[in-house]
């Protein structure tokens, strides 16, 4: 088990546009003080840059081709209905089960893509968890 006094928090924001951040840093004091005293940057989308998609490469760190999630929705197999995405329709493991596999402690509050999954600590989950997933 890992001992460290190290702790990470991550805030995502979806559909902000870091350009106004940016513009707008000095009427904005929280985003001025993650800038001064921690870290405040840019990620690359992915292709497409939608909700699901995003948030699935920001968990696993992984493409859609490697970790399954490509848009909101997908052919159902063998016929022409669609389904909309779910966690449980992620092909890969995601930062939140690697940490607690290591012993890390885990807090997680409305990620989008992700649901209940035995995690060493909480989650409450967010956008598309309790959707149909693809068969």
């Amino acid at each position: 088990m890992i001992r460290s006094k190290n702790k990470v928090l991550v805030i995502g924001i979806d559909g902000l546009s870091p350009i106004l951040v940016e513009k707008w840093i000095d009427d904005l004091p929280t985003f001025r003080r993650f800038k001064n005293e921690g870290i405040l940057g840019l990620s690359i989308p992915p292709c497409p840059a939608q909700t699901p998609v995003a948030w699935t490469t920001f968990m696993t760190g992984k493409n859609p081709g490697k970790h399954g999630i490509f848009s909101f929705a997908a052919r159902k197999y063998g016929t022409y209905g669609r389904v909309i995405a779910s966690p449980g329709n992620i092909m890969s493991k995601n930062l939140f089960q690697i940490a607690s596999e290591q012993g890390r402690k885990v807090g997680s509050v409305n990620v989008p893509m992700s649901t209940f999954q035995g995690v060493n600590g909480f989650m409450i989950p967010g956008f598309l968890d309790k959707q149909e997933g693809i068969p």
